[in-house]
């Protein structure tokens, strides 16, 4: 009796399986027809134009003055939303400024991040920056930047105009400031000073390595809390303070382990690139090439892979498990998971060697290619290392994360943006292998 039951429920699991999975076959190339994909140096969508659907962008300067009515991913330089975004915002940039309405989220991987508009959810941002002098910014970069007050600096910075109607959470490098209306939480943290003027709605969690100022006016709903090396100046008399934790003894056996395992790793990818040098040596630079000629494409490829890899993760041996049983399922998973987790640790080789082609010709002397490239994979390698080290000084344990995770997802998205726009690309014979590689005197 239990046996008939089973039959029936994988029948109807069966059947449930096949219609979503045809479904999807019909939904999906309808899906990706009426989102529109726009790569150029300079993309504007002015104020009379609007996108019915999603809008993916790749470019130098983008500058959003109409509507888009689904979700908006950009990758470039400078980013400006001035119109109406009706769905969430995915963007990365140098620059990224929300001046207009999301209505939905925001999320930003940046280095300067200012908000001055409305959100409707929530903001989430990873940013870099260290405090800079505009005053002697130029009329030209005045006009590419358009309203970016002249005493901006890298990092975060909400204006009192802006309105957030869910939480706000944010790790940045530099500097971060908030004086608008949070209708949630707020979640700050930064390598140099946060400030806080705003309102929120609920709890406010700040963590600052160099100082937390908090405006008496200020107003928060739940508690607030704040991590800084010295109790804030006027603080409100609600604000609970907390001292920096520090493990003490314990960090010098924690940093002896970290740098044996450092040592290891960059001795790992040294051999790694000897190995990509003399197996498979013009397909690795081929996607370095590509990855960096063709610098918005590969950055759009990337992000699409970044986004798409958990979904594949859970779809596709899902669907194998419903109609093939359970030992092909894992044997898909442990696939994908595995060809994944490859994509994540070998984009340093792809990134160094980009990294080598600004390196090595400021290097002294008449070095081999080989140096540079090593140079370069080793720095990226080190770079995201040091994002692992023992807590132990104020905020610098988090502060090297979150610059090391930054670090790693760039160079995840150069190098399968490049490798998937090598494998779309036709090769062109051996002119286009010639200038894959820095080439310098000497070079082996």
């Amino acid at each position: 009796m239990k046996i008939a039951k089973f039959a029936r429920i994988t029948k109807h699991i069966l059947v449930l399986s096949l219609t979503a999975f045809l479904l999807q076959a019909v939904i999906a190339p309808a899906f990706v027809r009426a989102a529109e994909f726009q790569e150029g140096d300079n993309y504007v969508l002015s104020t009379d134009m609007t996108i019915p659907d999603d809008l993916f962008v790749a470019g130098n300067h983008v500058e959003i003055l109409g509507d888009v009515e689904g979700d908006l991913f950009v990758a470039g330089n400078v980013i400006e939303i001035k119109g109406v975004v009706r769905g969430s915002a995915h963007l990365m940039g140098n620059y990224i400024a929300v001046h207009g309405e999301v209505s939905r989220d925001v999320m930003a991987l940046g280095n300067q991040v200012y908000v001055d508009g409305t959100v409707g959810q929530d903001i989430r941002v990873l940013a870099g920056g260290a405090n800079r002098d505009f005053a002697d910014i130029t009329t030209s970069t005045m006009e590419i930047f358009g309203n970016m007050p002249l005493d901006f600096i890298e990092g975060l910075r909400i204006e009192p105009s802006a309105q957030v109607g869910g939480d706000v959470h944010a790790g940045i490098g530099g500097t971060a400031h908030l004086a608008g209306e949070v209708g949630g939480e707020v979640g700050l943290f930064a390598g140099d000073t946060v400030t806080f003027a705003g309102e929120a709605a609920r709890d406010v969690a700040l963590h600052s390595a160099v100082a937390v100022i908090l405006d008496p006016a200020s107003q928060v709903g739940g508690k607030l809390q704040y991590t800084a090396p010295e109790p804030a100046l006027n603080a409100p008399a609600a604000a609970q303070y907390q001292e920096p934790t520090n493990t003490g003894a314990d960090q010098g056996d924690g940093l002896g382990r970290w740098a044996w395992r450092t040592l290891l790793t960059l001795g790992g990818f040294a051999l790694a690139l000897a190995l990509s040098r003399t197996t498979g040596r013009d397909q690795w630079e081929r996607i370095a090439l590509i990855a960096r000629t063709h610098l918005g494409g590969s950055i759009l490829w990337g992000i699409v892979s970044l986004l798409a890899m958990p979904f594949l993760l859970l779809l596709l041996p899902g669907i194998t498990w419903v109609l093939f049983g359970t030992p092909l399922a894992i044997g898909i998973f442990v696939f994908l998971a595995v060809g994944w987790f490859l994509c994540w640790s070998l984009s340093p080789i792809v990134s160094g060697r980009n990294l080598a082609s600004y390196l090595q010709p400021n290097m002294p002397g008449e070095q081999s290619t080989y140096v540079g490239e090593l140079l370069g994979v080793l720095l990226i390698v080190l770079i995201v290392r040091l994002g692992t080290m023992p807590q132990g000084l104020v905020g610098l344990g988090t502060l090297l994360s979150i610059l090391g995770g930054l670090i790693l997802t760039v160079s995840y998205i150069l190098a399968v943006g490049g490798w998937i726009q090598s494998w779309m690309r036709p090769k062109k014979g051996a002119t286009e292998t010639e200038g894959m590689a820095p080439v310098v005197a000497g070079s082996a």
